[in-house]
């Protein structure tokens, strides 16, 4: 049985909106593998040079790499730069 909360983000991958149009569902950007911007964020779960964890609510966002670190936070968005190998969505 599906939960409530799930609704939105199922509709919007069936639909392919961006994320942005679903309320608590990160956005990723990823600029030429040396930085990240995370949109929508709920704070950070984990933090090292080489794994950035970013809490984004029903998700995670791991940002994984070398020579990793946080650029700039606020309360909406984050950056991350370094060298990017992979981001994933858990």
């Amino acid at each position: 049985m599906k939960r409530l909360s799930d609704i939105p983000l199922e509709i919007a991958e069936r639909l392919d909106l961006p994320a942005e149009s679903v309320a608590g569902v990160p956005k990723l950007t990823v600029t030429g593998r040396r930085r990240a911007l995370v949109e929508n964020h709920c704070g950070l779960l984990e933090y090292s040079h080489e794994c950035i964890v970013v809490d984004g609510g029903r998700v995670r966002v791991c940002i994984r790499g070398t020579n990793l670190q946080l650029v700039a936070m606020d309360s909406t968005a984050l950056l991350i730069s370094g060298t990017i190998a992979c981001a994933e969505f858990a």
